[in-house]
C-alpha cells in the first residue's frame, strides 16, 4: 500500500521542544489547553518505574510554562505494561485507545448520497455558520469545552493547510468537518452532523466530496476514531481500512503546578 499512515502523520499543531531516546515533546504556547498540541510521544512502552521518571520530567516542564494537564501517547501498536494500570487509576489518568483509518477513492463504498446537499468550503462569508453549528454542539459538553473549541476554530481557520467544509440542506447548515492537507494525506477531523439531520446522509456526502473531489491520486484520506465510539463503524461501512492503534494517557490536574 502506498504511503501507509502512522499516528505520526496526524496533525498535532505542536512544535518539537525536546527529543531524546525516550520521547518527543510537543508544545504550542498559543493553544496551551489543547492536549493534542502539548504532550509527550513516547518512543517505547515504559515500565512503571520508567514512566514515573518520564512523568516527572513532563510535570516539571508543564509547571515551567504554567500548563494544567499531562498527556502521553504510546507508539503505534504498543500496549501498556500491566503494572501501569493501577498507577493510572490511582493518579486519575484517563486511558484511551484510538484507531487510525485510511481510504482511497476506489475503496469508497457509499453510492447512494443525498443529492439535495450542497458541500461548500468555508470562507469569511460563511464562517459564522460553521461556528454556530459547531459551538451549539460543543456547549453540550460544558462551558470549558465550549471556550476551548471556540479558540481552536479561530486558531485553525487561517492555517494554509487547513480547510473547513460545510454541508447545506435547503440553505441551512447541517454538517461540517475539518480537513488538514499534506503531500501524502488529507486528514479528516471534527466531523459533525446536526442531531435532527442524522438520517440525511450528511456525513457520507461530505466524505464523498472529500474522496471524489479533493483527493489527489497519490494521496490517502486518513482519520482517527476512538476505539469505543460508534462512528468507527460508520467509517468501516464507507470502506475505510484499519491501519494501527495508539494508547493515550492524560489528565487535567491542579497538582502539576503544586
Amino acid at each position: 500500500m502506498k504511503n501507509k499512515p502512522t499516528f505520526k502523520n496526524i496533525k498535532n499543531y505542536g512544535e518539537i521542544t525536546e527529543e531524546n531516546d525516550f520521547f518527543i515533546q510537543f508544545t504550542n504556547k498559543e493553544i496551551p489547553d489543547h492536549y493534542e498540541a502539548n504532550y509527550l510521544l513516547l518512543k517505547f512502552s515504559p515500565s512503571l518505574q520508567e514512566f514515573m521518571l518520564i512523568e516527572k520530567m513532563h510535570k516539571d516542564y508543564q509547571k515551567s510554562i504554567q500548563q494544567r494537564h499531562l498527556k502521553f501517547d504510546w507508539p503505534d501498536n504498543l500496549g501498556l505494561h500491566p503494572e501501569l494500570l493501577n498507577y493510572f487509576d490511582k493518579e486519575n489518568y484517563k486511558i484511551g485507545m484510538q484507531y487510525l483509518y485510511w481510504i482511497t477513492s476506489d475503496l469508497f463504498k457509499i453510492k447512494r448520497l443525498n443529492k439535495n446537499l450542497s458541500i461548500q468550503k468555508v470562507t469569511d462569508q460563511n464562517f459564522d455558520d460553521f461556528l454556530r453549528i459547531n459551538l451549539e454542539e460543543d456547549f453540550l459538553h460544558g462551558r470549558k469545552y465550549f471556550e476551548h473549541k471556540k479558540r481552536m476554530y479561530t486558531y485553525q481557520y487561517p492555517l494554509k493547510e487547513v480547510t473547513f467544509l460545510l454541508a447545506y440542506l435547503n440553505d441551512q447548515a447541517v454538517g461540517s468537518l475539518i480537513l488538514i492537507h499534506s503531500k501524502d494525506y488529507i486528514e479528516v477531523d471534527n466531523v459533525l452532523t446536526k442531531a435532527e439531520f442524522r438520517k440525511n446522509k450528511v456525513a457520507t456526502s461530505m466524505f464523498s466530496y472529500v474522496v471524489n473531489e479533493l483527493l489527489m491520486p497519490e494521496q490517502l484520506v486518513i482519520l482517527v476514531a476512538d476505539a469505543e465510539d460508534t462512528p468507527k463503524e460508520m467509517y468501516e461501512k464507507m470502506g475505510f481500512q484499519y491501519a494501527s492503534y495508539q494508547i493515550t494517557a492524560q489528565k487535567d490536574c491542579n497538582e502539576v503546578n503544586s
